[in-house]
Parts: C-alpha cells; sequence; structure tokens
C-alpha cells in the first residue's frame, strides 16, 4: 500500500510539473490557436447571446433535424464552454484541483500495475504508456469525428497526454511492482 500511495504521488508531482511546463511554453499555443479578431467585442456578443453559463452547441440541439442539416453544411459550427462570470485561472484552487486529479489518475494506473503489472520496470513503463495511449486516442480523436473538434488541437493534446502518462509510468514502474499472485496448492 505504501509504495501504491507514494508512486502515485510522486508521480502525480511529476505530471504536475511536466503540465506546467508544457502548458506556459509557446508552443502548444503557436501550433493551434487562431487569434481573435477583436477580443472585446466577442466578448460583449457572446454576453448578449448566451444567457448563461454552460455548453452551447452552434447548431444547437434544440433546431429541427432538416434546419440543423443545412445549419451544419452552411457553418459554422462551434462547441463553446462558456464561463459568464469568469474565472480566476491562477486560483489556488485550480491548480489544487488539478494536481487532485492527477493523483486520482496516477492511483488508478498504480493499482493496474499492482494488479497485473508486469515483473520487469519495461514492461510496467509499457503498461502505463499503452493505457494512456488508448484512453487518449479514444476521447480526443473522438472528439474530432464527433463535436468538430480542429485537428490540430486534437493531435496535440493527444501528444501531449502521450507524453504525460510517459512520465507518470517513468515514476510508477519504479514504486508499484505487481502484487504476488498465490500459487494454488493441488
Amino acid at each position: 500500500m505504501k509504495s501504491l500511495t507514494l508512486g502515485s504521488f510522486l508521480a502525480a508531482l511529476a505530471l504536475f510539473f511536466f503540465g506546467a511546463a508544457f502548458w506556459i511554453s509557446p508552443f502548444p499555443y503557436g501550433f493551434v490557436e487562431k487569434p481573435t479578431l477583436g477580443e472585446e467585442a466577442l466578448g460583449r456578443l457572446l454576453r448578449e447571446s448566451l444567457p448563461r453559463t454552460g455548453l452551447y452547441l452552434v447548431p444547437g440541439t434544440g433546431t429541427a433535424p432538416e434546419e440543423a442539416t443545412r445549419l451544419y453544411k452552411q457553418g459554422p459550427v462551434a462547441t463553446i464552454h462558456y464561463r459568464a462570470e469568469g474565472v480566476d485561472s491562477m486560483s489556488p484552487s485550480v491548480f489544487i484541483r488539478g494536481f487532485l486529479v492527477s493523483w486520482v489518475t496516477t492511483a488508478l494506473l498504480a493499482l493496474i500495475l499492482r494488479l497485473g503489472g508486469g515483473a520487469r520496470y519495461g514492461t510496467r513503463l509499457t503498461q502505463v504508456v499503452a493505457s494512456g495511449l488508448a484512453a487518449a486516442v479514444y476521447l480526443r480523436l473522438g472528439d474530432g469525428i464527433w463535436w468538430f473538434q480542429p485537428w490540430p488541437w486534437l493531435v496535440l493534446t493527444d501528444a501531449y497526454d502521450l507524453a504525460a502518462f510517459t512520465v507518470a509510468g517513468l515514476v510508477l514502474a519504479a514504486f508499484v511492482k505487481p502484487a504476488a499472485v498465490p500459487v494454488p496448492v493441488t
């Protein structure tokens, strides 16, 4: 139990610092983000058009099917994650919640390794990386198909997820070994 707790905590810490270094660098944004023309005006239009905090789809799900088909073909198509009240993106609570999500994730990965991890470090590392790759491909690339998210963003976030799971795996594979399996007596 001690190796699970310590390993998952240290892996979450490694993820936290890796994520901070990655997302504060200009690389991800220069690769995928398009500049808005008139941020203030767009913000005012959003406040006028969207009644409250939430998820908005354009075209929306309340649109009649024939009209929605026409609007999808005509464009624009958008998914808007909207916070009317704004946020303090550098609030300590944001970082604490982010760390806790990383720790829960690494704890689950540690449990996978404990229950069925390989005997060798490289095998355990490969199991964590493969788990992350499977999750990233299914979750991120599905967003490109079903939610029409831009492919450059999805490729970037998949690459980030693969790197993050590799970082977590490097730590977890060192700390978490498979549980001894009792040999049945015959």
